[in-house]
């Protein structure tokens, strides 16, 4: 295989491992997202199952980045982040769950300035599991309703739900409360006629009053009924019905992307694969020029070129070397022009490389550049997506008996683009097939026609356009339409919509019109703290078609009543706002029940009398700390961290007392500011006691250790001209930044050590003396000891490597046990050298017969001299000492029982 065909491979791979379905797809997901107002709100998604699976958003504020993350993300979504119009804004998304997939980066919303290092993520729990709505046909079918549906994660606690909608983005928006069952919400909206286009969405609310949205994406709903004068066809019998028309009267439908109307432009597709098998370019949206850099081989040395960046370095480079089927990694920072770049490669290797520059105006993100032997190249400036498409119009005309529908296409192309095809691809319904429609030029406009089409239909549409230059653009599209002939419209009168529905010059005739009591808004604490009041707000509206004379609103707290607010009428569609006090909250300690009824005493007749009260858990007592002991990841000794302090309900709390006790034993105290902080520096290793208390509050207790800062292959003592490696590292083994290693020479001047980015380093020793190892981190020490740098003598006796460790162990450095352990097992030898002449039998032995003896009886004294050594470097000191006393006894317990066998019995004679 040629190092081109490696190069399309590894390119396949990426895509394969980061997108699975790239091969397949031939769209690329996509979202939009928007300030809008004090919001910031998720527009223009596109992907098969009309969600982007993950978004990680970015919010750079007054030095400091926030990073949030989000899945599921579908059009309309309102995130739930702090931004200003100061703040810098990007987000990243990526999505590989369909055959329509995406991955992009770096994507600018607001100031786009490349931010800091953000700090760590901050993951969005999904609050919404699913929701739609859900078209259905008013009763005489000149009319329909959108049926709301939501599935809320049960971890949100929601306790309550609108939905709203408009029909133009600045528009005011109705809003209709929705019923809770479980976690699922529900609601109704309408009847409406003819065509619509809202701009809707759901807020729901949880029980401290956190609020969350998200948007339907945007979609026409299109009712095409006959005129109300055939209401004189009442009566003609169902035979009558054209047999093409077919009824689907309540097919769920979960809006998921956008219409024409709404975008008038193409989705931008930022991955883009270049011709002749370059690598993806993923660009920087905000940036109006690209850092660049090209390495190159040179004569067997990786050398970089063609570097072009605002500070004239690449911030980061990682070079990957294939061979076979493994792989290296060699990382570099601040790569600059001309700098060889020291990674191990030979002529059968691939080589390639990523980088990534985000420190300055100019900036660039690019993967799986190949590195071969050609001369540096100018990079390749990136393509501008051509917009053809101004917007694309669908309206639905039915045939003269209505029994069917045509969907008349026109296409405006932008003023000044030379559109040469257009086309439209569609579909009813989600699983159905792909049908295609060419649209024809009409003077500067392009038109078509879809259908006949009868009964009730969802429709989905890519319409594109080409300009003949490799160009496209592309604007999806659904809608909801459902034609209605004669024969099925029903004379009927809708009550509440104040019109003659049935042409007898009457309104609402025959309909009872009631008055139908909501609660809107509820600020209904969870938590309250004992003897402090308790505030209670909401909103009551009159929902229903007719005016409500004067009711009460009560508050109970366990069915006992405790507060009463008298509203003096309401009419239709009107509100009012409420407010209770509970000045006295002692008697209430622990967990309540609270409630809020509207017209408790029934005295006005509503629609619906089964929605009058809101229900809560309310506990009061002391409130409870919530701390956050590391909140700016401050990990290491020299660190600054910074402790928060929260409540219960996730408020900080100032001017809580913080007593920190250092594992010195020293104690500091500290005041929580405004945004419940204490700052202070880790200057000591071990366990930091944490007491947190104020008034009203439970007193809180807790701990955090920081780890020691080590050198693992430190030596106390090492030879002249011997190397020390240097390795930091926390005792769990963490690489540490900012570290500064310093060796005192035995002069007293101090040479540096450099580090590598893996904390390592290595010292030299050229003279012999007394040396200290220094290691100091953002002005702290975190690390010091001595070690001494001996000649060839001293090294074979005293050291780490010298030859009396190898034979005693590491006892020898402890002074005391040694002469312990040397003292008895000098008497073990001792006792072995005496007794062990019991070895041997006593008769007259030749002078080479009495050597054996004698060098057998050393060779076993000796032997016991050094076993318990060995033992201690096994086994500890205790072992080695329990040894000796073993030896010693065995011997003596051997001499007794040889003595004994030795004895001699007289023999009596009688």
């Amino acid at each position: 295989m040629d190092r081109e065909s490696i190069k399309h491979a590894l390119i396949a791979v990426l895509l394969a491992l980061v997108l699975p379905s790239a091969a397949h797809a031939q769209e690329f997901s996509q979202i939009q997202i928007e300030v809008q107002g004090p919001e910031l709100v998720a527009t223009n998604v596109f992907d098969d199952d009309g969600s982007i699976g993950l978004v990680d958003i970015f919010i750079a504020s007054s030095g400091s980045v926030n990073r949030y993350q989000f899945s599921g993300v579908e059009e309309g979504t309102v995130f739930d982040v702090a931004f200003s119009s100061d703040s810098s804004i990007y987000y990243n998304f990526m999505d590989n769950d369909g055959a329509i997939v995406n991955l992009q980066y770096f994507i600018f919303v607001l100031n786009p300035q490349p931010p800091e290092e953000p700090t760590p993520v901050q993951p969005k729990p999904k609050v919404f599991l699913g929701k739609t709505i859900t078209p259905r046909l008013a009763e005489g079918n000149r009319s329909f309703y959108l049926d709301v549906s939501a599935d809320i994660n049960s971890a949100f606690s929601a306790e309550r739900a609108v939905f709203f909608y408009s029909f133009t983005k600045s528009g005011t928006r109705t809003s209709v409360p929705m019923i809770k069952n479980g976690d699922t919400f529900t609601a109704t909206a309408g009847p409406f006629t003819g065509k619509i286009y809202p701009y809707s969405g759901i807020t729901v609310y949880n029980s401290s009053g956190k609020k969350v949205t998200s948007g339907f994406g945007s979609t026409v709903y299109h009712l095409i009924a006959s005129d109300v004068a055939a209401c004189a066809l009442i009566g003609v019998p169902a035979s009558a019905a054209p047999s093409t028309v077919t009824e689907t009267p309540t097919i769920q439908f979960e809006a998921a992307s956008f219409d024409s109307a709404i975008i008038n432009e193409e989705i931008s597709e930022t991955i883009n694969l270049a011709n002749e098998g370059n690598a993806p370019v993923i660009l920087l949206q905000g940036s109006s020029q690209f850092s660049w850099i090209k390495i190159v081989n040179q004569s067997g040395q990786l050398v970089a070129t063609s570097v072009y960046d605002n500070d004239d370095s690449i911030g980061f480079v990682d070079v990957f070397v294939v061979r076979g089927s493994s792989s290296q990694q060699f990382s570099f920072t601040n790569v600059k022009q001309g700098q060889t770049l020291n990674a191990s490669f030979s002529d059968a290797d691939t080589v390639y490389y990523n980088f990534m520059d985000i420190d300055g105006s100019i900036v660039n993100l690019q993967f799986f550049l190949p590195v071969d032997e050609d001369e540096a190249f100018r990079p390749p400036l990136p393509s501008q997506k051509v917009k053809l498409i101004e917007s694309v119009e669908f309206e639905a005309r039915p045939n003269d008996n209505y029994s069917a529908f045509f969907i008349d296409v026109e296409l405006t192309p932008v003023e000044g683009a030379t559109v040469e095809t257009a086309k439209v691809f569609y579909r009813f319904g989600r699983t159905s097939k792909d049908e295609t429609v060419f649209l024809s030029k009409s003077g500067e406009k392009f038109t078509g026609t879809i259908g006949p089409v009868s009964g009730e239909v969802f429709f989905y549409s890519n319409t594109y356009a080409y300009d003949g230059l490799g160009n496209s653009s592309r604007v999806y599209t659904d809608a909801w339409y459902a034609v209605i002939p004669p024969h099925r419209i029903k004379c009927v009168e809708i009550c509440g919509n104040f019109k003659d529905d049935d042409n007898d010059d009457l309104i609402d005739e025959d309909c009872v019109l009631l008055s139908e009591l909501i609660f809107t808004q509820k600020n209904i604490p969870s938590f309250s703290v004992v003897g402090k009041p308790l505030n209670v707000s909401a909103t009551v509206k009159n929902a229903g078609v007719s005016n409500a004379a004067s009711f009460d609103v009560v508050l109970l707290l366990n069915n006992q009543l405790v507060d009463s607010v008298t509203i003096a009428g309401l009419e239709t569609d009107g509100s009012a706002e409420i407010y209770f006090s509970v000045e006295d909250t002692n008697d209430f300690f622990g967990v309540n029940e609270l409630k809020l009824v509207i017209d408790p005493s029934n005295s006005v007749p509503e629609l619906n009398e089964l929605n009058n009260e809101a229900l809560q858990s309310l506990v009061i007592g002391f409130n409870q700390f919530n701390v956050i002991f590391n909140y700016n990841d401050a990990d290491f000794l020299g660190d600054t961290r910074h402790l928060r302090v929260f409540d219960r309900l996730g408020k900080p709390v100032a001017n809580a007392n913080v007593s920190l006790t250092f594992p010195s034993g020293t104690v500091r105290e500290f005041d929580t500011n405004a945004g419940g902080f204490i700052i202070f520096d880790l200057i000591e290793p071990g366990a930091y006691l944490v007491d947190v208390s104020k008034e009203e509050f439970d007193p809180f207790q807790g701990a955090f250790s920081v780890a020691r800062i080590v050198l693992p292959d430190f030596k106390e003592i090492i030879a002249v001209g011997e190397t020390l490696p240097i390795i930091v590292q926390t005792e769990d083994g963490q690489i540490p930044s900012d570290i500064i290693v310093e060796v005192e020479l035995p002069n007293g001047e101090r040479q540096r050590i450099e580090l590598s980015d893996l904390g390592r380093g290595e010292f030299r020793a050229l003279v012999a003396g007394s040396h200290k190892l220094i290691v100091t981190r953002k002005g702290f020490t975190v690390f010091e000891a001595s070690f001494l740098a001996t000649g060839f003598f001293e090294s074979v006796f005293v050291g780490a490597g010298a030859g009396t460790e190898l034979l005693f162990g590491s006892i020898i450095r402890q002074p005391v046990l040694f002469l312990i352990l040397v003292v008895i097992s000098l008497l073990a030898a001792a006792f072995a050298h005496t007794k062990s002449i019991l070895l041997f039998p006593r008769r007259p032995k030749s002078s080479r017969e009495k050597q054996i003896e004698d060098a057998t009886r050393i060779g076993i004294a000796i032997l016991l001299f050094i076993l318990p050594f060995q033992v201690d470097r096994f086994f500890g000191f205790n072992a080695a000492l329990a040894f000796v006393v073993l030896e010693i006894a065995s011997i003596l317990i051997s001499d007794y029982f040889y003595k004994q066998s030795r004895r001699r019995k007289a023999i009596r004679v009688r």
